[in-house]
């Protein structure tokens, strides 16, 4: 199963988010039971593309997709998530996928 997240930076503040997601963001992720990979998206500007964020993240999770979310919702509340004020809360998105039989 795939979790996938949706998200853009607030204005101007595109490459403090970046670093946050990358130095930060991704290693905790990683370190939750069930998450075992990480690969970032961009949106490139192209005529036509309409996407309504600016990057994509794919985690692979192995095991129960309620068990995660409820491990990263259990770390952002308790601190132990580092979250960066560069992410517009707004224009996040959290979905989780599966691959169809």
């Amino acid at each position: 199963m795939q979790m996938i997240v949706f998200s853009t930076p607030k204005e101007g503040r595109e490459e403090e988010y970046n670093t946050w997601y990358t130095d930060v963001h991704i290693p905790e992720l990683l370190a939750i039971d069930g998450v075992t990979s990480a690969t970032r998206y961009s949106a490139p500007e192209m005529p036509g593309q309409g996407a309504e964020h600016t990057y994509m993240a794919v985690y692979e999770i192995d095991g129960d997709p309620l068990k995660v979310l409820a491990q990263l919702r259990e770390n952002a509340t308790s601190g132990k998530s580092k979250t960066s004020d560069a992410v517009d809360p707004k224009n996040t998105r959290i979905t989780f996928w599966e691959p169809m039989k």
